[in-house]
């Protein structure tokens, strides 16, 4: 598996340094150096045989020597290969989504937004070869990764037609699930999945639970929630459950 050839690296580097003739064999050092380096990473990630196969890599260098636009590189070459149905056995097809974690920090977040935007931008090789890319954050238009929950909703929004680079910070993982009564929903679909309840039912139970305290209302519903249950279908609707969908 190589660099994608909707990528061009050097088109960023020769913005920066014109086409003055004393920075081309510059320019093209630094070009051969970050696709050399892309394609490395990228052998070794997806290699068949397992022993020669690096899952989990580190990409250091000096400051300023395009390491974020190498990573970027890899991520987009990935995605584009799923878009293709060109990558190997393994990834994923449905949902293909990179994750970039950044630390919590305010401006290191904002500058890899930045960055992702400036790497379609600036390392299209053409003006729209790299359109079908979406970059985003699990909470859009906003610094605030939110939760699992957040991020997951953010996930379902990939398809294969178009990948997704998804920036948040490490905290994401870790977050609060704050949204009680999206989790109320899907509690109770599982309880009247497991418990087989008729569903001219669940409305009436949805009524009694949501909105209320489960705990005074309905004991005995806290306890079939503790319960391991396979999921199999789950059931939801905005005024009350009455729609099955597939997990």
């Amino acid at each position: 598996m190589k660099l994608s050839p909707n990528i061009d690296l050097g088109k960023s580097l020769r913005q920066v340094f014109g086409d003055d003739p004393k920075s081309a064999a510059q320019v093209e050092h630094d070009r051969s150096r970050q696709e050399a380096t892309t394609n490395a990473i990228l052998k070794r990630f997806v290699a068949r045989n397992p022993g020669n196969r690096r899952e989990l890599m580190i990409l250091a260098d000096e400051v300023g020597l395009g390491k974020t636009y190498v990573a970027l590189a890899v991520a987009v070459s990935l995605l584009d290969a799923i878009r293709k149905g060109e990558s190997p056995d393994g990834l994923p097809a449905n949902k293909p989504v990179v994750l970039v974690l950044t630390p919590s920090n305010d401006a290191l977040f904002n500058k890899w937004m930045r960055e992702a935007e400036g790497f379609k931008a600036d390392c299209a090789r053409t003006g729209n070869a790299l359109d079908w890319l979406e970059i985003r954050s699990p909470i859009e238009n906003s610094s605030k990764s939110g939760n699992m929950a957040d991020l997951a909703r953010a996930v379902q929004d990939a398809s294969r037609s178009r990948p997704m680079l998804l920036i948040a910070k490490h905290g994401v993982l870790g977050a609060a699930l704050n949204d009680r009564e999206w989790w109320r929903r899907r509690a109770l679909a599982i309880v009247f999945e497991a418990c087989k309840v008729r569903p001219e039912d669940r409305k009436w139970w949805c009524k009694q639970i949501l909105g209320t305290s489960a705990k005074s209302k309905v004991p005995e519903l806290l306890d079939l929630i503790r319960k391991p249950v396979s999921l199999g279908r789950w059931i939801d609707s905005d005024d009350g459950i009455v729609r099955s969908s597939s997990v």
